[in-house]
């Protein structure tokens, strides 16, 4: 069954936060609709040294709803602007069509190595408690495979804090921003309308949220590669 969030017909619009980035970068308006992203953006979490990570956007992805293609919710990948250089050094130089049909790069983003970020809108009010469910249905499954990994969590206590972010809301309301950070170490970060939420341990939730987006059965085939799409730029 489609989880309710990855169906809900929204229209996307810039939320305050994004607003308030374009004022400071460069900006990317999706399809010239008012969809906005900011190029660069500080990730979420403070490391050691107790400065900011810059990351960069690769790309933005774009949810529709089936038969009559609605526009559900468009969605960017940010990742560690320099980290991604060394990290991702293997596809230096090349093009976007040889990159989307490398599954082993979509596995590179998906390892905890690198910090990394997915944000999205939300444009109508959306009940909190449906939005957990929708939440939980796409990443529970996942973490039965990332549970497999050696010396990785199950990622179900992770979870059961994860959803309560949402549940424990009345709703999200529109224009309400979702950020979602991954951390090395399996910290991941979750900022709601501009509110950090408490800070979660579970390399298992990362990846699994993660892989909702990237991961060989994406929630949108074609959202999936576009959000490699500015990578070369970035390499």
């Amino acid at each position: 069954m489609k989880s309710l969030l990855f169906l809900l017909p929204l229209l996307l619009v810039p939320s305050l936060h994004s607003l308030q980035d374009a004022k400071k970068v460069e900006t990317i308006d999706y399809e010239d609709k008012g969809y906005i992203f900011p190029v660069t953006r500080d990730a979420e979490g403070t490391p050691k040294d107790g400065k900011a990570t810059s990351t960069s956007l690769a790309g933005i992805g774009l949810r529709t709803k089936t038969w009559f293609s609605v526009w559900v919710y468009t969605f960017g990948l940010y990742v560690d602007t320099e980290a991604a250089k060394t990290k991702l050094s293997t596809w230096k130089g090349k093009d976007k069509e040889a990159l989307i049909k490398d599954e082993k790069l979509y596995a590179a983003l998906l390892k905890d190595d690198m910090i990394k970020s997915i944000r999205l809108v939300f444009c109508r009010d959306v009940d909190g408690e449906d939005v957990e469910e929708a939440f939980s249905d796409s990443i529970e499954p996942r973490l039965t495979i990332a549970g497999k990994r050696k010396d990785w969590d199950n990622g179900t206590e992770a979870l059961k804090k994860f959803r309560a972010y949402f549940g424990n809301l009345d709703e999200l309301e529109e224009y309400c921003e979702v950020v979602f950070t991954w951390r090395p170490g399996g910290e991941l970060h979750t900022s709601i309308n501009g509110k950090a939420q408490p800070k979660l341990i579970s390399k298992s939730l990362c990846w699994s949220l993660f892989d909702v987006f990237l991961g060989e059965d994406p929630i949108e085939d074609d959202g999936k590669e576009d959000l490699i799409e500015r990578l070369p730029k970035i390499l």
